[in-house]
C-alpha cells in the first residue's frame, strides 16, 4: 500500500514517500550539485539507478562508493565522503543522497552536517532496517574505539534530519535472508512501544514480510516509519520521550561490540528486546507472559534469542557503561510497558542487569 507522509523531524520538515520505483524519484532538480554515496554491495544496481535519473534530470551528478561495515564506519570513512564532495564542488546549496542501508545512511547523514557546516541530505534506503527505523530522524553517526580496544557504537555524530526519505521496497527483492529479518527487529520495537496491532500485522503477514512481497512491506514500512515520526516530531533531538526509541539499543550495542560475536544490528536489537523484557519482569513492570510474548515474536521471524556462545557478562556491563545514555547519575534503561509504551529508567539494580543478560544466554562466573 503505497503512501507518505511529513513530519517535523527538528531542523526541518521530512517528507517520506514509501512507493514501488520511489527511487527513480529523487526532487532535485538541475543546475546543483549531487554527491550520491553508495554502499558498494548495491552500487550496480540500485546506486547506478538514481545516479543516472539524476542526471537524466540535469543534476552535475558525483558517485562515490563506500564500504557498509561496523569496522568502516568511522570518522576516516566520513572524512572520504567530505573529500569526495569537496572534488565535486559541493557547495552549500549541494545535496548528498545515500544509497544503501543504516550504515550508509548514518555515514553520509554525519558527513552533510559537517560539510561547509551542513548541507542538504536526502536517503534511498534499501534494507527493511534503513526503511523502517535507521533512514528516519535525522541521527547521525559514527563508530569510535572504546579504552578497551572493543567496538563503541555510534558514539560520534550529528542530529542532521533528511529533507526526504524514499521507501522503494522494490529494493529489498535481491536483499539476503538475513537482512529481512533484521529489519524486523526494529519494527517490532515501533510495535512495543506505540502500537499492537503492528505486531499482529507482522505475526500475521510473517512470510510475505520475508519473502519481500511489495503490498506488505509497502504496509509495514509506512506503518513503522508513521510511529518513529510521530515519536522523533515529540522530542526531535532526544531531550525527553524519544529515548523510547533506544528499547533493547544499550543491549544491542555491548553485543555488536563484544569481540568475538558476529550479531547483525538487528539480531542484537532482537537480542536486546528479550533481554529488556525480562528487565521488565524483574522491575514489576510486566509479567513472566509478557516475556513469552516477546521471545516467541523474535524467535518466530528468525531473530535469536539467546546467545549460544554464551558471553562473558562482566565485560558485557562494562562495556555499557559507554553507552550514550549514560549520564552522571548512572545508565539508563529503556524498560517495555505492556500492552505498549516504555519508561526510561536510571534506578535499575545491577543484579535486575544480570538477570536480563542471562535471559539471553550471557554467563557470569
Amino acid at each position: 500500500m503505497p503512501g507518505e507522509f511529513t513530519f517535523d523531524s527538528g531542523r526541518r520538515s521530512t517528507r517520506v514517500v514509501v512507493a514501488p520505483g520511489s527511487r527513480l524519484e529523487v526532487p532535485i532538480s538541475k543546475d546543483r550539485r549531487v554527491l550520491v554515496v553508495v554502499d558498494q554491495s548495491v552500487a550496480n544496481t540500485f546506486g547506478k539507478d538514481v545516479a543516472e535519473h539524476l542526471q537524466a534530470r540535469g543534476a552535475a551528478v558525483a558517485t562515490f562508493i563506500i564500504e557498509a561495515s561496523e569496522s568502516a564506519k568511522s570518522l576516516e570513512t566520513v572524512g572520504h565522503i567530505i573529500d569526495a564532495a569537496l572534488a565535486h564542488r559541493v557547495d552549500r546549496g549541494g545535496v548528498f543522497v545515500s544509497v544503501g542501508g543504516g550504515i550508509t545512511g548514518d555515514l553520509v547523514g554525519c558527513a552533510a552536517a559537517l560539510h561547509l557546516r551542513g548541507v542538504e541530505v536526502m536517503h534511498v534506503p534499501t534494507t527493511l532496517l534503513a526503511m523502517v527505523d535507521a533512514a528516519l530522524g535525522g541521527k547521525t553517526g559514527a563508530n569510535r574505539q572504546l579504552p578497551d580496544g572493543s567496538l563503541g557504537k555510534n558514539l560520534l555524530g550529528a542530529f542532521w534530519p533528511p529533507s526526504c526519505v524514499l521507501v522503494d521496497v522494490e529494493t529489498l527483492e535481491s536483499l539476503p535472508d538475513r537482512e529481512r529479518r533484521c529489519g524486523l527487529a526494529e519494527a517490532l520495537k515501533h510495535g512495543l512501544l506505540r502500537d499492537p496491532d503492528l505486531l499482529k500485522f507482522i505475526r500475521d503477514h510473517r512470510d510475505a514480510l520475508l519473502s519481500a512481497e511489495v503490498d506488505a512491506c509497502d504496509s509495514l514500512a509506512l506503518r513503522a516509519g508513521q510511529i518513529k515520526a510521530l515519536v522523533v516530531a515529540e522530542d526531535a533531538e532526544e531531550h525527553g520521550v524519544r529515548a523510547i526509541l533506544n528499547l533493547g539499543h544499550t543491549f544491542a550495542h555491548a553485543i555488536e561490540g563484544e569481540p568475538g560475536l558476529s550479531y547483525q544490528h538487528g539480531e542484537a536489537v532482537g537480542l536486546g528486546l528479550v533481554a529488556a523484557a525480562r528487565l521488565a519482569v524483574v522491575l514489576g513492570e510486566a509479567s513472566e507472559s509478557f516475556l513469552d510474548e516477546v521471545r516467541c515474536d523474535v524467535g518466530a521471524v528468525g531473530l535469536p534469542v539467546t546467545m549460544p556462545e554464551a558471553p562473558d557478562g562482566a565485560a558485557l556491563l562494562e562495556r555499557m557503561g559507554f553507552d550514550k545514555k549514560t549520564t552522571v547519575s548512572g545508565l539508563r534503561f529503556v524498560v517495555p510497558t505492556p500492552p505498549c509504551g516504555a519508561v526510561v529508567r536510571s534506578d535499575v539494580p545491577e543484579d535486575a542487569v544480570v538477570a536480563a543478560w542471562t535471559e539471553v544466554g550471557v554467563v557470569f562466573s
